[in-house]
Order: structure tokens, then C-alpha cells, then sequence
């Protein structure tokens, strides 16, 4: 979904975001007191800074996106550059894909075939990854080789976005390492160790929201030996249902004229750039490039969710 623009200031979300920075910025401090303790807070203030840069590249907490994000540009978050995440996360959003193993950067599904390919050192940790203390210990590092492999690929082949978004990062660094080094005596490896747990504190989050009951039937199947593989393609074949459900929804609340309540006033233009930043970075692996040519302001009356699903489609296709 596009993301949402509101039209005042949302005081929650910048409180939030200004104690996290605080909070951070007390842990760097309380080293010199304990080391452990200092790592602890620096942890659950990364969290939290995680959790906010994903309300913000949802359009939050300004209707200005640019002042959105220049107020995330610190890394403190360390692993996972902010414009990448944006890019796979709007991504993951676009439903047509949702827990494709091959177009949601974000699923966990494999293709039967690439798992049958895979060693089985490698088969073991993502069995371990798929149990909480494992998600935990070994899903940060997983995620980061995960993520940043197939990144380095395409800077190599020349992706501008993922550069830009990997050069920004790098940036981002610079004041989260004068605060450490003019301030503070935590030294670099704590910051990363800081990082890493709360990087470990978000996949509790996720181990939660992907059916833990149902991957506990996965790391421990009868002894029928195609039974995960049944069960993996299965858990797909559910999540499409629901969304094509979820579509069928839309589709009877458009015809039935209930989505006239959430009609707003909509700049068609800006909208149509939201798409196709969403869709740049897909359309460079694919060797395409995105042209636009659209006047400064289009306003118009709709739903913008679903005018934002229109833009995607007719861009994909």
C-alpha cells in the first residue's frame, strides 16, 4: 500500500521516535557502569527505532515524506539499510506476490526444488531458524546473509538503487559514531552487539506472527518424508486464498458502494511516483528502466489504496 500522508502532525509517533533516540543515547552512556546493562538498553531502543522507520516509510509522522525520513537517517539499526528496507518491504506489501518465495523479499518460503538443492549444514540452520531460540541466536545473521548476498550481486551488476540506498546507509553511520566517540565510551563492537540483539528482539516478533504452531508441525513431521513439503506448499496455497478472499472483499464493498466513506482528496501525480519508487528497484534487476511523464499535480477523489494496486498492476504489466 502507498504510503499514508497525514495531513497534521502525529505527536505519538514523533514522542516515541524521540525517546528512542534518548533511550539509546542513555545506554551508550551507562557503559562505563556496566557493559551488559549498556547493550541491554541500547537493544530495546534499536527495536523500537526499527518498529518506527516502518511507520514511516508508511507515511508517517508528517505529510512531508522527505522530513519522514530525514528523521531515520541515523543507522543506529546498523544491519539493515532504510531504503532497502522501504523498497522489499513496500514490496512485500503488493498482495499479487505475498509469500512468493521468488517476488516477496520478505517470505520465508523456499521452492521445494531450491530446498532439495540445498546442503544440509545449511538445511539445519534454517530448521534451527524456524525455532524461537534459534530465530533469535542465529536469525539476525541468517537475515543479514540473506539480505545483503543477493545486494552485493546487484551492485556489482550496477543496480543505482541499491547503491544509493547502501551509500545512504553508510552515511547514517557518521552520527551514531560521533555520538560514540565524542560522548560516550562504548566502543564500536558494542553498538554492533546492541544492534544484533535488537535485531534479535524483532524476530520474537516475527516468530510470532508467522503460525509458530504450524512450523512446530514443520520441524517435527511424521516420519512420511514429503509431509514438510506438503505442509510448506499448503501454508502458500492458505495465504493466497486469504488474499484473493481479501480481494473478493474490496471488490464487494467497491460494488456496494461502502468504500465511498474512505474516499479522500488524492494528488493522482504524487501517486503515480510513489509507484513506480516502489517498483524502480524491481524493474533495474529486470534490465528495465521506468520513465515517467506526468504533470506537476493531478488531484482527484478516490480510494488510494486502491488507486495505488491500479498504478502497481498496470506498471508490473
Amino acid at each position: 500500500m502507498p504510503p499514508r500522508r497525514p495531513t497534521g502532525i502525529e505527536w505519538p509517533t514523533l514522542v516515541m521516535l524521540a525517546l528512542s533516540y534518548a533511550v539509546f543515547a542513555a545506554g551508550t552512556l551507562l557503559w562505563p557502569v556496566s557493559g551488559l546493562l549498556a547493550v541491554v538498553v541500547c537493544a530495546v531502543a534499536i527495536a523500537q527505532y526499527s518498529s518506527l522507520q516502518h511507520e514511516v516509510l508508511h507515511g508517517h509522522p508528517f505529510g512531508n515524506q522527505t522530513l519522514n525520513e530525514v528523521l531515520v537517517f541515523p543507522a543506529l539499526s546498523f544491519f539493515v539499510p532504510y531504503l532497502r528496507f522501504k523498497d522489499t518491504h513496500l514490496q512485500h506489501h503488493y498482495d499479487p506476490n505475498l509469500t512468493d518465495p521468488y517476488d516477496d523479499p520478505e517470505s520465508n518460503y523456499m521452492d521445494p526444488a531450491v530446498w532439495q538443492r540445498t546442503s544440509g549444514p545449511m538445511r539445519l540452520l534454517l530448521r534451527l531458524n524456524n525455532t524461537l531460540l534459534g530465530r533469535m541466536v542465529l536469525g539476525p545473521a541468517i537475515g543479514t546473509w540473506f539480505f545483503s548476498g543477493p545486494d552485493i550481486a546487484q551492485m556489482r551488476a550496477g543496480n543505482r538503487r541499491i547503491i544509493l540506498s547502501w551509500g545512504l546507509h553508510a552515511l547514517g553511520f557518521v552520527p551514531v559514531l560521533v555520538w560514540l566517540w565524542g560522548f560516550t565510551e562504548m566502543p564500536v563492537w558494542g553498538w554492533v552487539a546492541a544492534a544484533y540483539l535488537g535485531y534479535s528482539l524483532l524476530k520474537i516478533r516475527t516468530y510470532l506472527e508467522h503460525r509458530a504452531r504450524l512450523e512446530a508441525a514443520l520441524r517435527h513431521p511424521p516420519a512420511a518424508d514429503d509431509l514438510p513439503d506438503w505442509l510448506e506448499r499448503n501454508l502458500a496455497d492458505i495465504d493466497q486464498v486469504l488474499s484473493t478472499f481479501q480481494s473478493l472483499l474490496r471488490i464487494a464493498r467497491v460494488d456496494s458502494g461502502l468504500l465511498r466513506s474512505e474516499f479522500t482528496d488524492i494528488d493522482l501525480a504524487r501517486l503515480v511516483h510513489d509507484a513506480a519508487e516502489l517498483m524502480e528497484a524491481l524493474a533495474e534487476e529486470r534490465g528495465l528502466t521506468l520513465e515517467l511523464s506526468v504533470p506537476p499535480q493531478a488531484p482527484c477523489t478516490g480510494h488510494r489504496d486502491l488507486l495505488f494496486q491500479v498504478l502497481l498492476n498496470l506498471i508490473d504489466n
